[in-house]
């Protein structure tokens, strides 16, 4: 539907560009002859004639403006001014600027050819099909049996679609001028609009024909690259794709830059799925005519028939600037975003404009109600998701934020146990220096004491010997010299008992030299009545075990 929709309107831009060349001509300026300088504004007219055939259009522009503003006694030169203005701004694409232009060139010459032809074009360029049709009507009569003027009227017959107007228009010409080339090449347009392929292929051969008899009068004309290009659109229609292409080649050797050739290049390219040379074909049309709705609807298709729909979104979208209308762009456009980019409201929404275009046509089988209620669906579906998606995301965050402050409410316990951990190591090395302090302290005072003990224990032995010679015993009984040495003992004897001090000191040094503390845990007192461990504590540690030990007995026994 597509290639048959682009073959129509490439025809028409055919009859544009060719069955109307004169439509964007620039008046030689043969009927201004070039004067000495006399005046000022001539000098500016001059100027204005010598930059059109450098092909300065912006200097020529603004030396015919200087030029209008100036003149006024020259009415010639001024219609030619303004005539050149409109040419320059229609090349420009300023419609509504070249129109103005015109217009005052009639004001000045109401039969001015040229100026009735390029003023009926841009009615055409504007679409506005009935003005041009009246225009054309109104310039015959000042221009009667002008062939340009009617070639012009029979394509803007058949562009409203009035072929029997432009049929009898056609006739009309071509009994008055039987080898006019435009009159047989929009003719083939008419008949090829109406579907009459023979009628239309006939005609275009006798085009071709009337132009070699031409050329052979005048070497100078060159050839028609219309001429093929529409002959290569009739053998499409007919079914003859190697002849269409055939035609096609002729017409771009001709012109390579030919827009319906490449068109229709394109459009076959397209059909048979070769949508690389589609693209490149469409692409080099808008860069010639970057507003050329043909082409921008073959580059939107093909880009999205070959699977780069998303590149073929800002296509449909530039497209629909220009035909806002076009249904069947918004639907596709509603397909994309369903299909590929998931977007399901913008898919929505492109299916209501597509139905609203549709209108009272729209058939109750048309696709697009069950595309609109399948996204109705997803997005009630997208909805739902995306409140459980949140709910779950405020459950997660929730849940990270308990194990921070679970993890900061460790980090700090533990930061407190390592610190009462190392306060308590602080105070138990404290505790274990003050007591080395004590026991270094206590050894030396026991050392003194055992000394005075081992001295006092020598005073009483001597002491007995004497009491024993000199008193009974029963004097030494009643004197009790043991007890009087017990109590004459240092401070320790006084604050602790033997066996308290035998547990403190006296363990640490019979573990090093003898096991001194077993005997003393198990029956210190039996052991050293037997084993008399006084003797051997003389010889390594006397006054500490001598001390300890039994140094009452030893007293008592030598008293009785």
């Amino acid at each position: 539907m597509l290639r048959k929709y682009t073959l129509v309107v490439a025809g028409c831009l055919a009859c544009l560009g060719s069955g109307c060349p004169e439509k964007k001509e620039i008046v030689k300026p043969d009927k201004a002859v070039k004067v000495v300088r006399v005046s000022q504004p001539e000098e500016y007219y001059n100027l204005g004639v010598d930059a059109l055939k450098a092909k300065d259009n912006t200097r020529a522009l603004a030396a015919f403006r200087n030029a209008v503003s100036k003149m006024k006694e020259d009415p010639a030169k001024l219609v030619n001014a303004h005539y050149n203005i409109g040419v320059i701004l229609m090349g420009k694409n300023d419609l509504n600027g070249a129109k103005l232009a015109f217009e005052d060139t009639l004001k000045l010459k109401a039969d001015h050819r040229d100026a009735l032809v390029n003023l009926g074009v841009i009615y055409s360029e504007k679409n506005d099909y009935a003005a041009a049709i009246k225009h054309y009507r109104g310039a015959l009569k000042k221009v009667a049996r002008d062939p340009f003027l009617m070639n012009n009227l029979i394509m803007v017959y058949r562009l409203n679609k009035q072929y029997r107007e432009a049929e009898k228009t056609g006739h009309r010409l071509l009994a008055r001028a039987p080898n006019n080339v435009e009159a047989y090449k929009n003719m083939t347009l008419v008949y090829y609009d109406q579907k009459k392929y023979e009628m239309a292929e006939l005609l275009c051969i006798n085009a071709g024909k009337m132009l070699e008899k031409a050329r052979k009068k005048d070497p100078a004309i060159g050839e028609d690259a219309g001429i093929y290009s529409n002959l290569g659109m009739i053998y499409m229609q007919m079914g003859k794709t190697r002849d269409a292409l055939a035609q096609f080649g002729k017409a771009l050797k001709v012109d390579p830059n030919n827009t319906d050739a490449l068109i229709n290049i394109g459009s076959i390219s397209h059909k048979y799925r070769d949508y690389p040379k589609a693209i490149a074909v469409y692409q080099k049309v808008i860069k010639l005519k970057p507003n050329n709705e043909k082409a921008l609807i073959g580059l939107a298709y093909a880009v999205y028939g070959s699977g780069k729909a998303k590149d073929a979104i800002p296509l449909f979208e530039k497209l629909l600037k220009l035909r806002p209308n076009d249904a069947e762009a918004i639907y596709v456009l509603g397909e994309i975003y369903y299909t590929f980019i998931h977007d399901y409201s913008k898919a929505l929404t492109y299916y209501k404009q597509y139905k609203s275009k549709k209108g009272s046509t729209l058939q109750a089988s048309d696709p697009v109600h069950n595309r609109m209620a399948a996204a109705k669906a997803k997005l009630e579906m997208t909805a739902e998701l995306k409140k459980e998606e949140e709910e779950f995301k405020r459950k997660e965050a929730a849940r990270k934020k308990a194990l921070q402050k679970a993890n900061a409410e460790s980090e700090a316990k533990k930061r407190e146990r390592e610190a009462k951990f190392k306060e308590m190591l602080k105070k138990s090395e404290d505790a274990s220096d003050e007591g080395k302090e004590g026991d270094e302290g206590k050894e030396g005072k026991e050392g003194k004491e055992g000394k005075e003990g081992k001295e006092d224990k020598v005073d009483k032995k001597t002491s007995a010997k004497k009491t024993d010679k000199k008193e009974p015993a029963k004097k030494t009984d009643k004197k009790e010299p043991a007890k009087k040495a017990d109590k004459k003992e240092p401070a320790k004897n006084k604050k602790e008992p033997a066996k308290k001090a035998d547990k403190k000191e006296p363990a640490k040094k019979a573990d090093k030299k003898e096991p001194a503390k077993k005997a003393d845990k198990k029956e210190p007192a039996k052991k050293a009545d037997k084993k008399e461990p006084a003797k051997k504590a003389d010889k390594k540690e006397p006054a500490k075990k001598a001390d300890k030990k039994e140094p009452a007995k030893k007293a008592d026994k030598k008293a009785e």
